[in-house]
């Protein structure tokens, strides 16, 4: 069943589909708004909010883009509703006790949270969407309403300040003095 067909039957409010609607998208809307807020607590009620509110606005849904795409962009108009009501800037040197799914160590965690708290806000939301939550180009694109072209930019330059961030100096240094030593 197409992503239009499943919208349908929960509008029409077909328990099976309204449960898988929550089953299918609140894990991946979770995490992108885990990484976004860098707070468990506020992605938890956020990612619900949003549920919450594409399930209302579910009859704008037109199939253009996938369904998925279409929540994940639901989802970052709540977290800059959230943001702008809390005025939250993003401090680079309070520690949080947020750890990233897949990271066992926790001063690696905190290293990329670090990381990812220097990037743009459009790096940051194209890096996570693409990176993390595996949406392809035009998912990012749809979900974030802007251009595969910028998208790619996004990325591109996401990478070289995350790469920058996250090379050990010591690593570059090593690096540096081995190609003068041969």
């Amino acid at each position: 069943m197409d992503d239009l067909e499943f919208s349908r039957r929960v509008l029409q409010g077909d328990r099976d589909a309204n449960a898988e609607f929550v089953e299918r998208h609140y894990a991946s809307v979770f995490r992108y708004l885990r990484v976004l807020t860098s707070h468990d607590q506020e992605a938890e009620d956020l990612a619900q909010e949003t549920l919450l509110k594409a399930r209302l606005r579910l009859t704008g849904y037109r199939g253009k883009s996938s369904l998925r795409s279409w929540i994940h962009s639901v989802a970052f108009r709540q977290f800059l509703r959230w943001r702008r009501l809390r005025r939250l800037s993003f401090r680079l040197n309070e520690k949080q006790s947020y750890v990233p799914d897949g990271f066992a160590d926790a001063e690696t965690g905190e290293t990329l949270r670090i990381a990812l708290a220097h990037l743009s806000e459009g790096q940051r939301q194209a890096f996570v969407l693409h990176e993390i939550l595996k949406f392809d180009l035009p998912e990012v694109a749809s979900a974030l309403k802007t251009p595969v072209g910028t998208v790619k930019s996004r990325l591109f330059h996401a990478r070289i300040r995350l790469r920058a961030a996250l090379t050990p100096k010591t690593e570059e240094a090593s690096h540096g003095t081995k190609a003068y030593e041969h």
